[in-house]
């Protein structure tokens, strides 16, 4: 009696198992990506299961399993935040925290779409035509991106010189500061410089220049005698 050979043909109809990265996901780290059987590529390229995805951006991920049954991931990294510049009149870079005697430039720049708002002495303020801030005051920036990482910076705008007073009193005078954003304060007496006096009261003969400087720069000079 002649042998009888069975074929048994069976369907995949499971498609490839990814690991590590999902449909529409949105990442603020690296990615490691496996996938079960078959071949893949990422963006086009040649993809080898267990690599890992670094590149900021959006990414397509398409996994042909053995029985030629497609699996396409779309997803998204994105680790960096939003980045601020803000710059004075002069182009002079304003730091987190700085001072300023002129209108400040704000620019933000970032991969993905950003919105911005900001505050003008804890109150809402409207964003002004070509992100140059005026008015005088302290503001508060916020610029985020559309998948939620954010960055902030603060800066005061200052256009009022420190106001010196000097009053004559009995063995000298005295001296007042009128300034809410003092960086610094010298006195020279004949043209060398000395130690501000205790009491802000000053009784020593002689020529005595002052000068006053606040955060944004702003200086303003007295000079008188006794």
């Amino acid at each position: 009696m002649p042998c009888i050979t069975y074929v048994i043909a069976t369907t995949d109809k499971t498609a490839a198992v990814v690991s590590g990265v999902a449909n529409n996901g949105i990442y603020s780290i690296d990615k490691k990506i496996t996938f079960n059987e078959g071949t893949a590529t990422l963006d086009g390229a040649t993809f080898t299961t267990g690599t890992t995805a670094s590149s900021e951006g959006k990414h397509t991920l398409v996994v042909t399993d053995l029985a030629g049954k497609i699996t396409t991931i779309s997803f998204i990294i994105d680790k960096s935040k939003p980045a601020i510049t803000a710059k004075t009149s002069k182009k002079v870079i304003v730091k987190n925290g700085g001072y300023s005697a002129t209108s400040v430039t704000v620019s933000d720049s970032d991969i993905f779409s950003v919105t911005t708002s900001d505050t003008l002495n804890g109150k809402a303020y409207s964003w002004p035509k070509g992100g140059i801030f005026s008015k005088v005051g302290t503001y508060v920036i916020t610029v985020k991106d559309q998948y939620s990482n954010s960055s902030k910076t603060t800066f005061t705008i200052d256009e009022t010189a420190p106001k010196i007073v000097v009053k004559s009193v009995s063995g000298g005078k005295t001296v007042t500061i009128i300034e809410t954003n003092l960086s610094s304060k010298t006195v020279k007496l004949n043209g060398k410089t000395i130690a501000w006096a205790s009491g802000n009261k000053f009784t020593k003969k002689g020529a005595y220049v002052i000068i006053v400087t606040d955060k944004a720069c702003n200086r303003t000079t007295s000079k008188f005698s006794i």
